[in-house]
């Protein structure tokens, strides 16, 4: 649950970083290979954010309830990145117990 948290407080400059350069991607304008536009926070946010999920990866799981865990992980961080003043601990905490929930069946 640190890693879920971590993520969760480094959520919000990952997804600005993701989201500043519009709702669609676009040819560079210094063409292929120009140099990132985006802050050094939030290229340092993405690659701290990338290297975690890379370090901790694992095969997912093997279940028939994929699906529910699936939609219970993007509605609520979707929830928690557009909540302002949201608690990442809490968060956490949540989150991990609604995902044991959507693997167990319930």
């Amino acid at each position: 649950m640190r890693a879920l948290s971590t993520w969760l407080r480094n959520a919000p400059a990952l997804a600005e970083a993701l989201h500043s350069a519009g709702p669609s991607p676009s040819a560079s304008p210094g063409g292929e290979g120009g140099a990132w536009a985006q802050p050094d926070r939030m290229r340092v946010a993405y690659t701290f954010t990338l290297s975690e999920a890379l370090k901790h990866a694992v095969q997912r799981p093997r279940t028939p309830y994929y699906g529910a865990f699936t939609q219970v992980l993007q509605s609520q961080v979707h929830t928690w990145l557009t909540t302002d003043g949201a608690d990442a601990e809490q968060t956490a905490a949540g989150l991990d117990a609604a995902l044991r929930k959507a693997l167990s069946g319930r």
